[in-house]
């Protein structure tokens, strides 16, 4: 009879609520859009104000729908070796999208494929001093980047935070060429990933 295999498993939090207030500003706004042109029939240009109120809904509709009611789990899971020589346990990078009861395989990825990890931190932290070591770290903070022999790959953001603080981006050599990974795992996760990753694999996380 087998062993059973080695899985590790997280779950996605939001780190903060920008989803709550920006969706709360949108129906709020589609409502006043809407209100005006039934409480003054004479204003001007109501189709205008209709059509704001439009598409306030719909950017509100989406926000809810792709960050407030999913969550991601990720999974390392360990799988029977290949008989490659690679230097790292064979294990594949697996993504399941959760919405209610329903969860739905969206990635699955063999580690031993991943070429580049990194972690980065949006804006500069309150308290900082801006010290030209600051100033150098704050060149990788904000949006994620990549190298540029993977900017133009194709992209997948697997995270149910509006405006993350911390967010790590994978790239992996497919069949198809390179595939870009945007996720929010926890540091214990991100730690066992970067420990899974091929030895030529780059490898950007904080000392």
């Amino acid at each position: 009879m087998n062993e059973p295999h080695n899985v590790y498993s997280y779950k996605t939090r939001r780190q903060n609520n920008c989803d709550i207030a920006f969706e709360l500003a949108c129906f709020i706004s589609a409502i006043t859009c809407y209100g005006f042109t039934l409480a003054v029939p004479s204003i001007k240009l109501p189709w205008l104000l209709q059509l704001l109120s439009v598409i306030f809904s719909t950017a509100g509709i989406y926000a809810v729908t792709r960050y407030t009611l999913p969550s991601f789990v990720y999974t390392l899971r360990e799988k029977d070796s290949d008989g490659s020589d690679s230097d790292v346990a064979p294990y594949d990078f697996e993504v399941n999208r959760i919405q209610g009861k329903k969860s739905t395989l969206i990635a699955s990825l063999s580690m031993k494929n991943a070429v580049y990890f990194a972690r980065w931190e949006r804006g500069q932290r309150g308290g900082q001093k801006k010290s030209t070591h600051n100033k150098k770290k704050r060149r990788k903070k904000g949006a994620p980047t990549v190298p540029d022999e993977y900017k133009k790959t194709p992209r997948y953001a697997f995270y149910n935070t509006m405006r993350p603080n911390i967010l790590y981006t994978a790239v992996f050599n497919t069949d198809e060429g390179y595939v870009r990974i945007d996720f929010e795992p926890d540091e214990n996760f991100a730690l066992l990933f970067s420990k899974l990753l091929p030895s030529e694999a780059t490898v950007e996380l904080p000392e």
